[in-house]
């Protein structure tokens, strides 16, 4: 007997255990991209003709086709935007041309993905989801004493681990799910490329080209990395709502006359000092005589993350005895077909003929 005492309590916690490892989690995460950039460009370029004009000693000219090949690539138009080309402008000295660009753009880019994972509980090793892309660069391999280009790649997107740690339920009872709370770790990372940085220049010209830092640089990207780790509670069928990993880009360039823009920096300092109350004040003065272009751009990434714990079919209805043998032996039995008896006319010929409907009836399987 009391061996039998000792095997009782292991074959429960085996039986615990194996109810334990069944738990699974049905874990459903919504990934939204939001990307966000405006840019502005503003510009004003010119172009200047000296006349020639006839004089009494003759015409003065520095050659033919000098002058004249640069007005013909004048304006350059390989930005978009709005631009306003002023031609044939003439003065006292001579013709000019003067181009005004202005652009202004905006753009938005919402990205949604769904997956849905089944989750085991207690498991070490996790659920991963990941939406990436692979980039390739080049890579510098040293060979004994001489160095080789490889091409090597990195992945870039979004990762998601989600591993399930336990399941709590507070009152025991499977019928309340309200109370039903589940422990989940999460993972996310966000790899991006950055900008590409030329680390050296190749020695090799290929035939017929030249030896430029253009055409000879060995350029490497950067790669930016954001990531979260953290470890929640989530009550049942509640959203768990990740933000933050965002990243802001500005971008400016300003192509103008020399010293300009510490010019423009010493007149913004002295304004802002002057009137220190309002908002920072810009005089655009490389702007007026000049080309600039400024952008600005807007990356964020919120998750929404569901989880529920996943039962079978059968298990709620057996804990309240809602399912019951003898009711389906009973629909059972109702289902049966069985033999129409006879009638007494068919009774009566059975007689004759020296045997009993009831003989006949039994050997057919019926019954009274």
């Amino acid at each position: 007997m009391k061996t039998a005492w000792y095997i009782v309590p292991v074959l429960l916690a085996c039986v615990v255990g194996a109810v334990a490892q069944e738990q699974q989690v049905n874990v459903a995460v919504k990934i939204i991209e939001f990307q966000t950039s405006a840019g502005k460009e503003f510009g004003l370029s010119s172009y200047f003709r000296h006349r020639v004009e006839p004089r009494p000693y003759g015409i003065v000219s520095t050659g033919k086709g000098i002058i004249t090949a640069a007005s013909t690539a004048f304006p350059n138009l390989s930005t978009g935007g709005v631009t306003v080309f002023l031609d044939r402008l003439s003065g006292y000295y001579g013709d000019f041309e003067v181009v005004l660009q202005a652009l202004v753009d905006q753009n938005r880019a919402f990205i949604l993905s769904q997956p849905k994972v089944m989750v085991p509980v207690g498991v070490e090793t996790p659920t991963v989801i990941k939406t990436t892309q692979d980039v390739s660069y080049e890579n510098t391999v040293v060979v004994g004493a001489t160095t080789t280009q490889t091409t090597a790649f990195r992945a870039t997107g979004v990762t998601l681990t989600v591993n399930a740690l336990q399941v709590v339920d507070d009152d025991g009872d499977p019928a309340t799910q309200d109370d039903v709370f589940i422990q989940l770790q999460l993972i996310a990372e966000i790899n991006e490329e950055g900008e590409r940085i030329t680390v050296a220049l190749d020695d090799r010209t290929p035939t017929g080209t030249l030896f430029t830092q253009s055409s000879n640089a060995i350029t490497v990207p950067e790669f930016i990395s954001r990531s979260i780790d953290t470890t929640v509670w989530v009550r049942q069928d509640q959203v768990l709502l990740l933000g933050g990993l965002y990243r802001n880009t500005k971008n400016k360039n300003v192509s103008t006359l020399p010293w300009l823009t510490q010019s423009e920096n010493i007149v913004n300092n002295v304004v802002e000092q002057l009137s220190p109350f309002t908002e920072t004040p810009k005089v655009p003065l490389s702007s007026a005589l000049g080309n600039r272009n400024q952008r600005e751009s807007r990356r964020e990434l919120v998750f929404m993350v569901k989880a529920d714990l996943w039962r079978k079919a059968y298990t709620i209805t057996q804990a309240h005895d809602l399912y019951h043998e003898d009711d389906e032996e009973v629909e059972e039995d109702e289902d049966i077909i069985r033999p129409k008896r006879s009638g007494r006319f068919v009774d009566t010929i059975l007689d004759s003929l020296g045997g009993r409907g009831d003989s006949v009836e039994n050997i057919l399987g019926g019954r009274d």
